[in-house]
Order: structure tokens, then sequence, then C-alpha cells
């Protein structure tokens, strides 16, 4: 019976890797075939227990075992199969990175076994040793006789750590492995290591593989430390170099690495933790904890877990799912190929591609785009060199052919000689910081929704309430401006620019449509032109107040190989809508967002003014958007916003209030709409510039008829130079507005934030008419998957007498108001 029991449970669970009975299993009554793992305290120490097996439930995974202690009474247990462990040595084949094992750990003569995870297989490096970063987010390195694998792992088997803080960094290191960046230490090095909130000045001891042996100077307490841990403050400089002021701050109170390491003093062993909460143990069961200048240890005295009570399954309802059991479909989490690619002498061509270009383009969609290349095989490691003796990180791509892409110009190149028209360039990214394989997973929510698009996005757009069970508001949803009565927007082909590139649009001095972009920079106080201006390899790095002409349809190049469209493609980030706890709906990325990326547009009912506000009047105007881009371009040229700070949001020609508080304010999704229009347009200008198309009328006029319009406008003041340009267009004086109060598409929902993570970008796409550009959202920064996404209003506080709105973001920069 003992015999079939081991075979039942050595079943592997879907997902779950197989774990093989011993070579020679005993059946001899008496002999004990596993030890079941009791959590005792909330670091999840894993104590033995004698058992003996009365009956296991396989299809629950739930199995019942009769524990036997000295120190416990004889009792029954009812544990899952993730609690469970054989008292065998597992085989090198069922062991991986990510593998949920119990270990030995050893402080001078004491043994005791714990839960961890396999941080690192062995290798010569690390002298054919195992990295087990333990649940209580100490780390060690033990040998093969020194595991025991658990019976039924969790197919994600972090999820099986209880402290939020190492269960987050052990996924965090699980899906970004092998990629896991290290600071170089030598012996004698002085170094400051990070203790209870303060630096400390240490020194290096030892160096043990990924361990590191820290002296603290101080005290003469010694630690080992993760090397990749931001304890040290080499790895804490690194990760924060492109971080603003508020993620410092943030860094240095939540930490993503643990405490990993085992402290010695002179006069005792303990062991100090200081992203957890510390816990005495006894110390015939487990390490010992003590305060600094505590010489005599006190003890605790275990207590044995309650028995776990097995909860059947939800039920999976059609979508919107409002019970307060509401699950969300989990993906399958993505693992890297172990096999190598090797690298023959050859010249790229589609043919190396045949292996994995699939014969529907659209296999992936729906996936997360930078993790889209791995799929078809290519692979992305991180690696560091040391430069002007700083110790930095890269990231290279070695395609399925075996060749090293360094840089985006090489793969760009690879993706032009292969004719790839299945991976794009913007789906590579080169920051070793940001992980394409760290979905966000929100908890269960009260209200799901897997797509309220309707299937009108490329992606799906999933809706989540975590808070509660109120759904969305509901808004007819577009991806696509409307242009309601009196608004006509000339989309047809003889009215565009088009080039006739044949080489992906790659050299900009060839192609006309990258040309009127940099053209149009011209129009800029000092009349400099930017060479640079535009696209780089599919990232917009900063706003562009001018504008940005993409390629069109009357253009003779590849729209999948051209390296100028980008917006027209449409949405590509995975996105989702939530609900926020003070500011209404907002909008999160569920993966990590590289700097410079698209992430979406401002889509609704384009008016007129005199039907904006009637309707205004009517509905209400929170959700209206001036499309004041030549008035932003005509004021930025005459230097009004000479006195603007630099903000993430300024240069995008689009005025969010009827009453142009700012040109870079667009739409709030939270019920603290915009002021309603109580200006005039006497009133000032605004002090944010935003991006416009002047280069269009650089090209179309004389570069000398503008400067004669500058020229006469100057003396009638700032207000005729926001209306010359628009006169060119039958005699308007007034922009148009975009309404997404009641259809529109995602950007509605972005809120503010004084410390904005996305800038607003002015596209133009079907037309070059200067009155009807594309708003465009791109990432201002770098951005963790789960983070909101939010842009600056750039309200002007005061500007509408009588009202005022208190700002909400929690930015650490927060203004305070908006108006």
């Amino acid at each position: 019976q003992v015999q079939k029991l081991v075979q039942m449970v050595s079943k592997p669970s879907p997902g779950a890797p197989l774990l093989r009975s011993p070579a020679q299993p005993s059946s001899q009554s008496g002999e004990h075939v596993c030890f079941t793992l009791v959590n005792i305290i909330r670091l999840s120490e894993y104590f033995i227990f004698e058992t003996k097996v009365v009956c296991a439930l396989s299809t629950i995974q739930v199995f019942r075992v009769q524990c036997r202690q000295l120190k416990f009474d004889k009792g029954k247990s009812l544990l899952s199969g993730n609690h469970v462990a054989f008292d065998y040595n597992p085989t090198l084949e069922i062991l991986y990175v990510g593998a949920r094992v119990v270990a030995k750990y050893k402080d001078g003569n004491l043994v005791w076994l714990y839960a961890g995870i396999v941080a690192e297989m062995p290798n010569n490096k690390n002298r054919m040793r195992f990295l087990i970063f333990f649940d209580d987010g100490y780390a060690s390195y033990v040998t093969l006789p020194e595991l025991f694998p658990v019976c039924r792992p969790l197919k994600r088997t972090w999820e099986d750590i209880e402290d939020a803080s190492c269960r987050d960094f052990i996924e965090e290191y699980i899906t970004a492995y092998p990629s896991r960046p290290m600071v170089l230490l030598k012996v004698g090095q002085i170094i400051k290591t990070e203790w209870e909130g303060t630096w400390w000045k240490s020194k290096v001891e030892e160096v043990d593989g990924s361990l590191v042996k820290i002296l603290f100077l101080d005290d003469k307490r010694s630690e080992w430390i993760y090397r990749g841990s931001t304890r040290l403050e080499p790895m804490f400089n690194l990760k924060m170099t492109t971080a603003n002021t508020a993620e410092k701050k943030l860094a240095g109170q939540q930490r993503t690495r643990p405490n990993m390491g085992n402290i010695h003093t002179q006069l005792h062993a303990c062991s100090l933790h200081t992203v957890f909460d510390p816990v005495l143990r006894d110390v015939s069961c487990g390490r010992m904890l003590s305060a600094p200048n505590t010489v005599t240890p006190i003890f605790t005295q275990p207590f044995q877990r309650p028995p776990l009570v097995t909860v059947p399954p939800p039920i999976t309802l059609p979508p919107p799912i409002t019970h307060a059991m509401a699950t969300i479909p989990h993906q399958p989490a993505y693992r890297a190929p172990t096999d190598r690619i090797f690298y023959l002498a050859h010249t790229c061509q589609p043919a190396c591609l045949n292996r994995v270009r699939p014969a529907n383009s659209d296999l992936h969609r729906g996936k997360n785009p930078l993790l889209t290349p791995l799929l078809y095989d290519f692979r992305r490691m991180t690696g560091r060199r040391k430069v002007n003796r700083k110790m930095s990180f890269h990231v290279i791509y070695k395609a399925p052919c075996g060749l090293c892409l360094r840089n985006m110009a090489e793969i760009q190149h690879y993706l032009f000689q292969t004719r790839c028209d299945f991976i794009f360039l913007e789906m590579f990214c080169l920051d070793p910081y940001v992980l394409v394989d760290r979905p966000f997973q929100p908890q269960r929510p009260f209200y799901y929704i897997h797509d309220i698009t309707g299937g009108k996005e490329d992606i799906p757009l999933s809706c989540v309430n975590e808070i509660d069970s109120t759904p969305p508001p509901k808004v007819a949803y577009s991806k696509e401006r409307i242009p309601e009565d009196g608004v006509s927007i000339n989309t047809s082909s003889d009215f565009l620019v088009g080039c006739e590139c044949t080489d992906g649009c790659r050299d900009k001095s060839k192609c006309s449509c990258h040309q009127l972009t940099l053209q149009a920079t011209g129009c800029t106080p000092g009349a400099q032109i930017n060479p640079n201006a535009g696209y780089l390899h599919k990232r917009l790095e900063e706003c562009l107040p001018t504008g940005i002409y993409e390629c069109n349809k009357r253009c003779k190049c590849c729209s999948h190989m051209c390296t100028n469209r980008l917006v027209q493609h449409g949405l590509q980030v995975r996105l989702q809508l939530f609900k926020t706890q003070n500011k209404g709906w907002g909008i999160r990325c569920l993966d990590d967002v590289a700097k410079g990326s698209f992430v979406c547009i401002y889509a609704g009912k384009i008016l007129t003014d005199d039907f904006a506000d009637k309707e205004g009047l009517e509905m209400g105007d929170e959700y209206f958007a001036n499309l004041d881009h030549i008035e932003s371009v005509e004021n930025f040229k005459e230097g009004y916003e000479s006195e603007a700070h630099c903000s993430d949001s300024e240069g995008s020609g689009v005025d969010v209030s009827r009453i142009k508080i700012q040109p870079s304010a667009l739409v709030s999704s939270n019920p603290v709409g915009r002021p309603p229009k109580k200006g005039t347009d006497d009133e000032k200008p605004p002090s944010m510039p935003e991006e416009t198309g002047k280069s269009k009328v650089a090209s179309w006029l004389t570069s000398q008829g503008l400067k004669k319009v500058s020229q006469v406008s100057t003396g009638g003041g700032g207000e005729n130079v926001s209306k010359n340009t628009r006169l060119f267009f039958d005699g308007e004086e007034s922009c148009y507005i975009i309404d997404a109060k009641l259809e529109g598409n995602l950007g509605r929902y972005l809120n503010h934030s004084c410390s904005p993570n996305l800038f607003v970008q002015n596209v133009f796409v079907d037309t070059h008419d200067l009155r009807f550009p594309w708003v465009a959202f791109f990432a201002s920064k770098r951005i963790r998957a789960g983070t909101e996404l939010t842009w600056d209003y750039n309200y002007e506080v005061g500007s509408v007498e009588g009202k005022v709105l208190l700002c909400c973001c929690g930015s650490t920069e927060c203004r305070g108001r908006l108006l």
C-alpha cells in the first residue's frame, strides 16, 4: 500500500515537475516514506515530523497524515500535496531553477530543515552546489544529498511562500532568470550595506559564488548576502540610476531584494533580518535571532499549523463576474529553453526564420509584445561589462539562426534581411531592467470583464474591480476618431505627402515623411532643425512639440517593415481598466513598458467649437480636449512658454480644458473632471508647449511667407499669432474639440499625476491637416508591470475663479491642487 501511495503521489499535477520515487523504495512496515511540512510561524519555517500515511486523496491533492513527534501530541492533520515532501533525495533531472524543495540549513554544528526554492543549478562557478532561497529570505549553498523534493509543488511555486516581500522577490527572480544582475565584489573591498534602514560601512570578507560575506565595521557582525540584493549600495545605485526622485524615495523604503544571509557575531551565532519581522526560534528546530547587543538568545516554542480546509474551485461564469469569488484566467508562465543555439557563419536571409515563421501572423496576438520574439525562439540574454571602471549591464538577442544582435540597429537590419513580417522592431528592448516575463496578476476581483472593447481593439482590454462590484461607466467604445456634424477631415491620399522608400525608411534623409518631421523642428525658437527628431527604433524618447509625420497610405514603403509607422498600428501594450481607491477608474499596464514605447491614443467624437459649447452645457465638458495644435506651436515659437517648467506631458498640443488651461491637459477618468468653460480667448495662453505640425505649413508654404505672417502678427500681440496660421483654413478662428464622454477609447480613463509616466504627442497619420492630429501617449520612463499609467494635466491653479480642484495623485511631488 505504501508503494502504491508513493507512485500515486509521484504523479505530476498539471504544470508540476515529475517527482520520481527512489531507486529502491522501502515498503517495509514502520519505515517512513515522506515527512510533512508544517508551517509554525510567519516566516514559513518547516520542521520534520514522523508521519504515517493514513489515506491520500489524489483527486484534490490532499493527504491525511498522522504525525508523531516528541514535543507534540499525537494527532492527525489534513495537508495538501505542496506541504508534504519525500524523505529521499531527488535526482538531478527533476530539479530546475524555481523547483520547490526542502533543504538542510547549516549554522556551525547545527542543522535544520527549511522549505525553499532552487535559485541556481550546480556549475563550475559554484563548485557544483545548489543555491537555495529559503522561504524566510535566507540563502545558502547545499549539495544534492541535502535536498528533499516536495510531493506536489504548485505550478507557480512562489505562491506557496507566505511573506509578501519574499514572495515578490522569488517571483521576480524566477521570471527574470537567467537575467539576474549582481554586483562584482573583491575581498577587502569597502562598501556600504543597508541594515534596518541605515547604510553602514562594511567590508567584503569572502565571496562564494552568488553570495558575499559582509563584515560590518561598527559592531564586527558578519553576514552572507546575495550579490543581487539592493542592500548592497552598488546594486542599489545601479537600479536607481534612471529612476526619478519619487521612485528613489520609494525604492529606499520598499526593497525588492530580501536580506538573504546568516549573521555571525563574535559571541554567538545569530540571524538578523531586516525585510521581514524578526522572529526568535528554537535552537533545536531552527536558526535563532537576537538583537545586536543581546548575548543570551531567547527561544519560542513552535506551534502546529491548523488543518487545511479544501475549497472547491470557483465556478467560471461568463463575463462580467461580479461575485466575491471571481477569478481571472491565468496564462502559463514562459520558461526559457535550455538548449543552446550555435552559430555557423552564413549570410542571413529569409530562410533563417523558416523554422519559426508562422502560418498565422496573429499566433501570439494578445500576449506581451516584448515576449513575442522569445516565443519565436529568439533568446534574450543579459550580460555585464566594465566601462571606465564601472560595471554596467547590457542585453543581447540571439536569433534562431544563432546570430547575436547587440544593438537596435543590428536587430533592425536582421529583421529587414530576413523579411520578418511577424516580429517588429518595437517588440525588442535592450533595457536590462525591463523584464519581458513579469506579468501583473491582480487579486481576486469583485468584478471582471475579459474585454470591454468588444473585440474592437487588437489587444483585449480587461476590466477588474478589486474594491467593490461597481461596473465601469457605460461608454460606447471606439478606437477611431468620429467626426460629427460640421467637421470635415480630408483623408484623401491626394492631400498627403508620401515617400518611395524601399529600405524600411531607415534613411531619414531620403524619406519624405521623415523630412516633414525634421523640417517642422525648424519652426521652434532658434529655427534649428533637429536631425534626430522623430522615432528612434520605434520609440520616442521625448515629446516633439512640432509633431510627428508617420508614413501613410500614399507611401510605397512596406507597412510591416517601415520604422516610421507606430501609432497607426494601434494598441499593442497589454493594459487593464481598474477601480482606484480615490480617483475613480484608471488604466494600468500588465507588463513592463520600456521608455519611449507607444501606449495608446485619445479617441472620441470631434466637435466644432460652437457645437461643443451646446453639448457641454447639456452633458458636461469633463472629457473635452481641445485640438489646439496650431496655437500651441505659435505660442511656443513666440516664446510664450519660455518660463514653463519641463514636464513629461509638455509639448502635446492638446488642451483638455475648454478654457485653455494647459495644452498638455487632456482627459480625466475620475469624477473630478475638467472645469467648465468660463474663459475667453483673451485668457493667458497655455504655459506648456504642445507638439505641432508647423512643419507641414513650412512644407506647403514658403518659409518667407511664414516669416511675413509672423512679422505682421508680431505687432498685433500674442492673440493674433495664435490665429494667423488657422486663418489659412477657410478663415477658422477656433479649434476643434474631442469629446470622449459618451463614446471614446481607453484614453479617457488615464488619470492625472504630478509625477507622470506618460507624455502626450501629436502625430499625423491619415491626414496632414494641422487641425486634426492624432493625440498619442508615450511612456516617459520605464514602467513596471501593475503600475497605473498617468500624465500631467498641467492645469493652472487659480485659472478658474471660484473653483478649487484638489489633486489626489499621491505623488511625493504632488502640487496639492489641479485648479
